[in-house]
């Protein structure tokens, strides 16, 4: 990746290797942003996706796929997927796969936690965050997106608990 705004766009979508931002287009008149993917095979090697043997490239087929909103723009994604010539299965799609916002939302909770805790916390505060998880499993949001109460007070219970064990903190 060339420029800052390339990292920022693979960062802020989760796209990870062999998949690279290419470019990223932005039309401010129009308030759309283009973000070009590409599959990035520097050897040349391709694996066939449906038995995983040595393939060869066919061609590329391009796809343009709508994203969420970013930044206040419109945001597409210009993806490049590669079309692979396996002996056994033919010729197969390399499909791009994106993470959904909550495995993103996840990913990052949990990475930030992780470097959390190896930095300063002590291990109860993971035991309260898988506690607060476990919680959250056993009650099911309502229809208006909002925690339940039960949860909410099992929540509250939680933090009094944790902050009675620990009252230095």
């Amino acid at each position: 990746m060339a420029n800052k705004i390339e990292k920022f766009y693979a960062d802020l979508l989760s796209i990870k290797d062999p998949w690279i931002v290419a470019g990223v287009d932005q039309n401010m008149d129009m308030k759309e942003v283009t973000i070009r993917v590409t599959y990035d095979r520097p050897d040349g090697t391709y694996k066939c996706p449906v038995c995983g043997r040595s393939a060869t490239l066919h061609d590329i087929k391009e796809q343009t796929i709508r994203y969420l909103d970013t930044c206040e723009m419109k945001t597409y994604l210009m993806v490049k997927c590669p079309r692979v010539m396996c002996l056994m299965c033919n010729i197969q799609l390399v499909t791009f796969q994106l993470l959904n916002a909550k495995d993103v939302a996840k990913q990052r909770l949990d990475s930030y936690l992780n470097e959390k805790l190896a930095d300063a916390w002590d291990m109860s505060a993971w035991e309260f965050y898988t506690y607060l998880l476990e919680q959250a499993k056993k009650h099911p949001l309502v229809t208006t997106g909002y925690a339940s109460m039960a949860y909410k007070a099992d929540k509250k219970e939680a933090l009094n608990n944790y902050n009675a064990a620990h009252p230095d903190l």
